[in-house]
């Protein structure tokens, strides 16, 4: 495993379906998560002992953090990682998973220090019958049958719905790209 590179995204890829263009993204992993985590660790507390710079300068991608999870010894190397993100205040977090998968994880450390049931983001259907987000302006149109590139941007407790990038295109719109 190479050194995590200061700068971009840190995309560590549980599903496999990222898949980025490595000139963007040059600190992309998809197996061996223990030397993943090991090497996230270590950079992070690399800027922790130097000046802190003043604009976030990295931002770290778990997709699919129920797989990647499964293939560690523990939690401890997450919760380690996600404890010194909260001190550095430098590094932003993004976290994909699955609703019901992500509840799981509910009562552990590290979803406790980095989760906020008042702000996220939920795409796709579902929105009115997850217990992730806490929201409170609920309305019919949050059953409907929506697409993967429809989603509710939760802040502050309140759900918009908005449109989002869609990484997998739908069949009818193969031809126009």
């Amino acid at each position: 495993l190479s050194k995590i590179k200061g700068m971009g995204i840190i995309g560590v890829d549980g599903h496999e379906n990222l898949l980025p263009d490595k000139g963007i993204v040059s600190n992309y992993y998809n197996d061996k998560f223990e030397e993943v985590f090991d090497a996230i660790d270590g950079f992070i507390d690399k800027q922790l002992e130097g000046p802190a710079p003043k604009d976030p300068n990295v931002v770290i991608v778990f997709n699919g953090i129920y797989k990647i999870l499964s293939k560690l010894s523990g939690t401890s190397k997450l919760d380690s990682i996600i404890e010194k993100i909260k001190k550095y205040e430098k590094i932003c977090v993004v976290l994909v998973e699955d609703g019901t998968k992500l509840k799981n994880y509910s009562y552990d450390t590290w979803y406790k220090n980095i989760f906020s049931q008042n702000d996220g983001l939920w795409i796709g259907k579902g929105m009115a019958d997850q217990s992730v987000f806490k929201y409170s302006n609920y309305s019919k149109d949050m059953t409907a049958d929506i697409k993967n590139d429809i989603g509710y941007f939760v802040q502050e407790g309140t759900a918009i719905l908005g449109k989002v990038l869609d990484f997998y295109p739908s069949k009818e719109n193969e031809d126009d790209e």
